[in-house]
This record gives C-alpha cells, structure tokens and sequence, in this order.
C-alpha cells in the first residue's frame, strides 16, 4: 500500500499547491483591477473557463488578467479583454503574461477600448506571423512608436505594419 498512496497523495498535493497558487494569483488580479466580490467571483469563474476551453491554463489566463489590471483595466475591461489576449497568445506562440502586456500598452497608447482586444490581437497575432517581429517585438516598438503615432494621427494597423516592414529589413 505504500507503493500505491505516496503518488496518489503526492498528486493530491500537487493539484492543492497548483489551487492555492491560482487563488493566490486571482486575489492580486482582485485587489489590481479594484474587483467587487461579484466581479471577482466572475473574473474566477472566466480565468477557469478559458483554462478549460483554450490551451491556456487558468494559471496563465490568471497572469494575463494581472498584467491587464497593472496597465489600468478595469475588473470588466480585463474580462472583455481576454478572449483577445488568448487568441493572440495562441497564434503568436508569446506567453500570457507578456501578450497581455503589449496588447494593454497597444490599447492604452492608441486610446483604443478593451472591446477592441480581439482586433488589436489578429493586428498582433499577423505581425508576428508575418514578419520577423515577435510579440515582445512589437512591444518594444509600439512602446517608442505608439505614443508619437497616435499624435500624429497614424492608426495602430499603419504603425503595426510599418514595424512589419522595419523588422523585415533588419
């Protein structure tokens, strides 16, 4: 019998830890994005049901409702926002925490809304695709370029494009 119950309680172990963390997480995502009870038993019951539904676990969508809030969304433009974020994450091969990252500054910097996250995720998602520019790339760029364009009236998909092009010629 000692063969047999150290895994099983091994793994029981395991899944408790892997619980505690994703509250743990879903509490700092709470107290970031200034939740209310019901918001966070909604935002909870969102990060399990992409974990479920996506190849993201609801650790990593939990991560990428984090970096959302620390970039100033709010309980309800997280959740409006993720869907987006997972498709983009999915199609590029970025991690969670770094996709939500770049489309949440793209958003920001271009004063765009968080509805407008599955858009700004295909933009994401194609340049990656496209070009030799990453996630983390186009980051970097729309972070010096993004705030400057928007002043001078170029949208998100000219600026992404040219960043397409740029990384293309090195």
């Amino acid at each position: 019998t000692i063969g047999v119950t150290t895994p099983v309680v091994m793994g029981l172990g395991a899944a408790v830890k892997t619980s505690a963390d994703f509250e743990a997480q879903m509490s700092r995502v709470g107290a970031i994005a200034q939740a209310s009870g019901g918001q966070m038993k909604d935002m909870t019951a969102q990060a399990m049901e992409l974990g479920a539904k996506t190849s993201q676990s609801a650790s990593e969508v939990a991560k990428g409702m984090e970096e959302l809030a620390a970039l100033g969304f709010d309980a309800n433009q997280v959740m409006s926002a993720m869907p987006g974020v997972i498709s983009a994450a999915e199609a590029s091969g970025a991690d969670m925490a770094t996709t939500a990252k770049v489309m949440a500054s793209s958003i920001n910097a271009f004063n765009l809304k968080a509805s407008d996250s599955s858009h700004v995720a295909d933009l994401l998602a194609t340049a990656a695709n496209d070009s030799a520019a990453d996630i983390s790339y186009m980051g970097e760029a729309l972070k010096y370029a993004g705030t400057p364009a928007k002043a001078l009236g170029v949208s998100l998909e000219d600026t992404s494009a040219a960043i397409e092009i740029m990384s293309n010629s090195g």
